[in-house]
């Protein structure tokens, strides 16, 4: 049997209406716009077919239908989001307090151009001067204990530091050498006094 235009036109909108309305696409369809052509109005004093207003309430229910089920996954996924979030925080709350970054910073030697003619003496010389500024720097931190005090008494015992390395250094003490007798020293008093000269465990 041959299929008309009207027939695959009457298919290709059934096949649209199921895509959008699912399920209820024919029964919408046929109180909607029954095939018996009653949905027209006889005159512009007739009012429409009650079969339109059903549809429309089909489809309608389906729309609230499907909006109650988003609404009840966004639901759950608030609740899945909240619950990762408290295990997050118990997580780290059990973690062990992170221990304060411990820098090795090594102090440099002068040994620049501007101390080229320097001799041992020299840089002897210079550490007992920074000696000296560090004592200046404690009598000022001791009569006023500011911050402000207390930092520049601090670098002035990092100058100590840095005069005597730069002292063992044009002795001959490279920095190879340098950090074998800090550490026979270190050994030394861990030892001597009982072990008493250093705290235990640092």
């Amino acid at each position: 049997m041959e299929i008309t235009d009207h027939a695959k036109g009457e298919k290709s909108r059934m096949a649209w209406k199921s895509a959008i309305y699912g399920k209820s696409a024919e029964r919408f369809d046929k109180k909607a716009f029954p095939k018996n052509g009653s949905h027209k109005r006889e005159d512009k004093g007739v009012k429409k077919k009650r079969g339109f207003k059903q549809g429309n309430n089909v489809t309608f229910k389906s729309i609230f239908a499907l909006q109650k089920q988003i609404d009840e996954q966004a639901k759950m996924l608030r609740y899945l989001a909240q619950w990762c979030a408290e295990l997050d925080n118990e997580k780290e709350a059990k973690k062990p307090p992170k221990k304060p970054l411990t820098l090795c910073v090594l102090p440099k030697p002068c040994d620049g151009d501007k101390f080229k003619e320097w001799n041992v003496h020299d840089y002897l010389k210079k550490a007992m001067e920074e000696v000296g500024e560090v004592w200046n720097a404690y009598g000022v931190y001791e009569l006023e204990p500011t911050q402000d005090h207390r930092k520049e008494f601090l670098r002035e015992c990092t100058d100590v530091i840095v005069a005597f390395t730069s002292l063992m250094n044009k002795a001959g003490a490279d920095l190879n050498e340098r950090q074998l007798l800090m550490n026979e020293v270190n050994h030394s008093n861990a030892t001597r006094d009982n072990g008493k000269r250093f705290k235990k465990g640092a």
